[in-house]
């Protein structure tokens, strides 16, 4: 096996969430689950969750780029992975935790 390097940046951590969800679409068990709830309020439902878990612990600079990030990499999981165009919900709907319902 050849080494390859850490996780060392936010583009890595990005390349691995996308390579795991493209293994999800060809996965015989998973992609029917998947498949079936990746649709927007699935994706909305991702990022409020994972925006709200970052403002119940963390503030500041690094906060805010975690948040982007993870905006930027749905919009592109939507996009390349889903097949329809994602943008993130409204930030005071997104707190609630009610996005999707």
């Amino acid at each position: 096996m050849t080494a390859v390097g850490d996780l060392a940046t936010a583009t890595d951590v990005h390349d691995l969430v996308t390579r795991f969800y493209r293994e999800i679409v060809f996965d015989e068990l998973l992609e029917p689950i998947f498949g079936e709830v990746a649709e927007v309020d699935h994706c909305d439902r991702w990022f409020s969750l994972w925006t709200a878990t970052i403002d119940a612990g963390w503030t500041g600079p690094h906060a805010d780029r975690a948040k982007t990030h993870a905006e930027a990499l749905m919009a592109g999981m939507a996009k390349h992975v889903f097949g329809f165009t994602w943008t993130a919900p409204d930030p005071a709907e997104a707190a609630t935790g009610r996005v999707g319902r």
